[in-house]
């Protein structure tokens, strides 16, 4: 088990688990910001993580899913105060992200 000060887990399966089991998900712009902190530490040092990345994938594709169900209509209602263009970037950013978590799972 190697602890690091960037990711907010131990490395290892168990410390991983844990963490994603304590996401909150009935706050889902502050754990989207979270997750999205930790796959961009994950991202810059890949190859240290390489070996749990398939653990933390698949654990957060349905967390993903959820999110982008959750967060969709904060960004992309009609009577919201994005205009038009900008509700449409939303969207695209919401349902890409969706996507790629249905493909990967």
């Amino acid at each position: 088990m190697e602890n690091t000060p960037d990711l907010p887990f131990s490395i290892d399966t168990t410390a991983i688990s844990q963490w994603l089991d304590a996401l909150n998900l009935k706050q889902p712009v502050q754990t989207a910001n979270h997750i999205y902190t930790t796959l961009k530490t994950l991202n810059k040092s890949s190859a240290r993580y390489q070996q749990h990345l398939p653990i933390l994938l698949d654990g957060l594709t349905p967390i993903t899913v959820q999110l982008c169900t959750d967060l969709q209509p904060l960004f992309c209602t009609e009577d919201d105060s994005l205009d038009a263009k900008k509700r449409k970037i939303a969207r695209l950013s919401i349902n890409s992200l969706r996507y790629l978590a249905f493909l990967h799972y």
